[in-house]
């Protein structure tokens, strides 16, 4: 299941991370490194 949604999932979380960097810089940051450390 999670390999199926991975593609998704992973595609979801950068957009994530687009949004909120336009709206609060350091919490996209820290976004970014807990996706860099799940993935």
């Amino acid at each position: 299941m999670r390999n199926a949604t991975g593609p998704l999932t992973r595609q979801y979380n950068v957009v994530a991370v687009l949004v909120v960097s336009r709206l609060i810089p350091p919490t996209a940051h820290s976004i970014m490194l807990l996706i860099g450390a799940v993935a």
